[in-house]
């Protein structure tokens, strides 16, 4: 059976619906939650994810907790195989291409966010089983929080705070859940970044959606990833993300019976 955090949204969410197994309550005791007949989870796949933004010097005790707290609460039960679902904020926005094992410089890391995701990365390592660790770019699914991407391809009239030349990586939730299938399958462990083929400008999708969006004045550069040691692993990564996300928009489109292009 797998334990799954983050189930009310996102990612999270996805994969209880399609790999079945019991939902992690965040506000009951984790040690309540360990399986009766003392048995090991077949997996803990932790999504569960605070982003909160506008942080004060009081607030950053229970924002550690809620990331590094909690990971090493989940460590604690017993598991065959823990998936960590980290980010891309780990790695700088340079001109460098980034592997997902190479050292992260702590000191170039950018807010709270990135310093508790890294933590929570070692605390794995170094405790849990067989451990996956997952750097996703930008998730796009059904349950994902409505993000820039999200924004621009479902709202009829978008308006987005980022300038038209931003960049973003992008990757479904399915493509997220048949990477992971396959590296539990076959006993894959490690570190790994997951995006779809190439980087999205924002004015290049509004061009492709037939829109006529909002933008505003706050520049995005998503980071250089090396995403091939995934894309070994699961082909369906060499779509393109402009591909990625038409799909979702045709995917959605067809959820509410409406016709596209």
């Amino acid at each position: 059976m797998y334990l799954i955090s983050g189930t009310s949204s996102g990612l999270g969410r996805h994969l209880l619906g399609a790999l079945g197994g019991r939902a992690f309550h965040r506000h009951q005791p984790a040690a309540e939650q360990a399986l009766d007949d003392g048995r090991p989870y077949q997996a803990i796949i932790h999504c569960a994810s605070n982003a909160a933004h506008d942080l004060t010097e009081s607030d950053l005790p229970g924002f550690f907790e809620d990331h590094v707290g909690l990971t090493r609460a989940l460590l604690g039960l017993p598991h065959e195989r823990f998936v960590f679902l980290s980010t891309i904020d780990l790695y700088p926005r340079d001109d460098q291409r980034h592997h997902a094992e190479e050292a992260i410089a702590i000191d170039e890391l950018k807010g709270p966010y990135a310093v508790a995701k890294a933590l929570s990365e070692q605390h794995v390592r170094e405790n849990g089983n067989a451990p996956l660790i997952l750097r996703p770019a930008s998730l796009i699914g059904p349950y994902a929080r409505r993000s820039t991407l999200i924004r621009m391809a479902l709202d009829p009239h978008p308006q987005v705070s980022l300038t038209a030349d931003s960049t973003f990586g992008v990757v479904a939730h399915e493509t997220v859940e048949t990477f992971m299938k396959t590296c539990l399958d076959q006993g894959i462990a490690g570190t790994f970044n997951l995006a779809a083929r190439g980087t999205l400008r924002l004015s290049e999708l509004a061009i492709a959606l037939n829109k006529d969006i909002a933008f505003g004045n706050i520049s995005y550069r998503v980071p250089r990833l090396d995403t091939q040691p995934a894309q070994d692993l699961c082909p369906s990564l060499g779509a393109s993300a402009m591909d990625v996300v038409m799909a979702f928009v045709q995917q959605m489109a067809g959820n509410r019976g409406e016709a596209v292009g």
